[in-house]
């Protein structure tokens, strides 16, 4: 029964894309340019972080409906949306915490004024970093009350973590398993964007160990058709067996194929969260969510500004205020 649903909230999802394909146009005829070799994530960090550098399922998740606050992770009992927050206390959180269940902002710690459970990450193995981490998370572990930490952003991108598998098990096994052991904290693995990559199968065989403590993964999805998204996530899990987070989010192809075109405007934008927010808060296994975009500036890395969840001025877009609608 369970399949047969699945099959039919796919296919929904492709029908919908469909229409959102015919409305959109193709890229030539709306004007834009498309390239095979964008570059992944150039530069990207920059106004998230200050460094030159840049599985078997324990724990299911809930999906008791898809009514806004409604749906919630057990991983940590907090909603599955969350918010990936860069401006601290320049813009005001209070505008969009209420619908969250959880935040990050890609460092070690913070100093946001909000009650949002905060989940502080190890981003790579830089000296400052991990001097960072040590001071706020493994020196004063009762600061972390949303007991729950991210491994490194990206390892497998040569502009962002930049590490090796074998670096990645050595650094989680130092500094992110005693807090488990001692403190009983949630590990989210490390946020990898080439879900088809060989990076995680390396990850995996070099660290038995590390592996079993590790009670979610984390992935970062920049596609423009949710079902293509939704079966790379499929895959994921048939092979992985472990809750997933999706730690950034956007519509928006930096490789383009037959099965990823062009994100061209908003029509495409709200057809694939509408499909893939849906996915992700009546799947048991999906344990979070946090759309990449809340930004009063331009969307980096030539993603396109319709997927911003805040205005100009700082308020919530149309965008955001239909994600919470739908998890």
């Amino acid at each position: 029964m369970q399949l047969s649903l699945n099959l039919i909230f796919v296919a929904t999802i492709v029908a919908s894309e469909a229409l959102a394909l015919a409305t959109s146009g193709n890229a030539a005829a709306s004007g834009v340019e498309l390239s095979a070799n964008i570059k992944r994530h150039h530069k990207k960090r920059t106004c998230k972080a200050k460094s030159s550098k840049k599985t078997s399922s324990r724990i299911a998740t809930s999906s008791s409906g898809s009514s806004s606050g409604s749906v919630s992770s057990s991983i940590t009992g907090h909603k599955k949306l969350g918010l990936s927050w860069t401006y601290g206390n320049y813009m005001d959180i209070n505008l969009f915490d209420n619908k969250a269940g959880w935040r990050y902002n890609w460092k070690e710690s913070d100093n946001t004024k909000s009650n949002l459970p905060y989940f502080p990450m190890l981003w790579n193995d830089d000296g400052s970093r991990v001097a960072a981490w040590q001071k706020n998370v493994v020196n004063n572990p009762s600061s972390v009350t949303s007991k729950t930490i991210m491994a490194p952003n990206e390892p497998d991108v040569s502009s962002q973590a930049n590490m090796s598998p074998e670096a990645v098990c050595s650094l989680m096994r130092k500094q992110m398993l005693p807090l488990k052991k001692n403190h009983g904290f949630k590990i989210i693995g490390p946020a990898v964007v080439n879900l088809e990559g060989d990076w995680y199968p390396r990850f995996v065989k070099a660290c038995p160990d590390v592996q079993k403590e590790i009670d979610a993964d984390a992935v970062h999805l920049y596609d423009s058709l949710a079902s293509t998204s939704i079966s790379r996530l499929q895959k994921w899990h048939s092979t992985y067996k472990r809750p997933i987070y999706i730690t950034e989010v956007a519509c928006h192809s930096f490789y383009i194929t037959s099965k990823a075109p062009q994100c061209t405007g908003s029509g495409m934008a709200n057809s694939f969260y509408s499909g893939l927010t849906k996915f992700v808060a009546n799947s048991d296994y999906m344990a979070g969510i946090a759309p990449f975009g809340v930004f009063k500036a331009n969307l980096p890395d030539g993603v396109g500004n319709f997927n911003r969840l805040s205005t100009t001025s700082g308020t919530p877009t149309n965008l955001w205020n239909m994600i919470t609608s739908l998890i």
